[in-house]
């Protein structure tokens, strides 16, 4: 929900970004995704997933190649990856995982798919004179993972972003 409203004024009302365009910020989502889906499957099949690296240099060797990938397309696929992690959790179950830091595949899917994507859209929302709007989805998504009884590193991230200055 919160990614398709993204979406959706972006394709509404964006002319010239600050940061990443909102297709940037949803090709950079679906790549880690594909990471975190092929983490799963990996995973499922009995497999050791291998930590992908530095962060940072990943990132900067894939976004180049995301400029000019249109807005739908990368939502597309970031919802498209999203719908294959959540039909794996099933088989996967809370298994060990190494993913930045997570050590259960329930921390690991929160982290990659919940508060990463919302940091990035946040970003956005401020970058492009959005706090209101960004203090508001973050503050949402505090509400949503304490009465998840998510782990403590989600609500101090989240917290972390909001008391930055929003």
């Amino acid at each position: 929900m919160v990614e398709r409203e993204f979406v959706e004024r972006a394709t509404a009302s964006e002319k010239a970004p600050k940061g990443w365009p909102a297709a940037l910020v949803m090709f950079h989502v679906a790549m880690w995704r594909e990471r975190m889906r092929n983490c799963l499957l990996i995973t499922s099949d009995g497999g050791t997933y291998e930590y992908p690296g530095n962060r940072d240099e990943i990132n900067d060797a894939e976004l180049a190649s995301g400029i000019g990938t249109p807005l739908s397309d990368a939502a597309a696929r970031s919802g498209q990856l999203l719908s294959e992690i959540v039909e794996l959790l099933p088989k996967v179950g809370d298994r060990p995982v190494n993913w930045f830091g997570q050590s259960s595949v329930r921390d690991a899917v929160l982290r990659n798919s919940y508060s990463h994507p919302r940091r990035h859209i946040c970003d956005y929302m401020i970058e492009n004179g959005d706090k209101d709007g960004a203090r508001k989805l973050l503050d949402a998504g505090l509400d949503e993972m304490r009465a998840l009884s998510a782990p403590d590193y989600v609500t101090v991230l989240l917290t972390q972003l909001r008391e930055s200055g929003l």
